[in-house]
């Protein structure tokens, strides 16, 4: 008993460690400049946009999502060195608008 004890009050003692868990951060890496973006950061830029899946392949039910596209985000951070390569033809946007 004793020793359910001791457990049990590490337990409780460890409990705010496990429960404070750092932010999610999405880092951009190119040309040598890394960016991070935390989710805060991403949530307050006037280009965010929110994306409506009417029939989400993964939940099975409708969704919606708040989005930053992705090439705003790689302006900012590579100020315009970079090249978007053309998605291969099987993958192209067949009758739709690309995003």
């Amino acid at each position: 008993m004793p020793l359910v004890r001791i457990v049990l009050a590490l337990l409780l003692l460890l409990a705010p460690l496990a429960a404070r868990a750092d932010s999610p951060v999405l880092s951009l890496a190119m040309g040598g400049t890394v960016r991070r973006l935390g989710a805060a950061e991403l949530l307050a830029r006037p280009d965010l946009a929110t994306v409506a899946i009417p029939a989400d392949a993964s939940y099975g039910r409708a969704m919606t999502y708040r989005a930053v596209k992705l090439r705003a985000l790689l302006d900012a951070t590579a100020a315009g060195r970079y090249e978007m390569p053309r998605p291969p033809a099987d993958m192209r946007c067949h009758g739709r608008r690309p995003i």
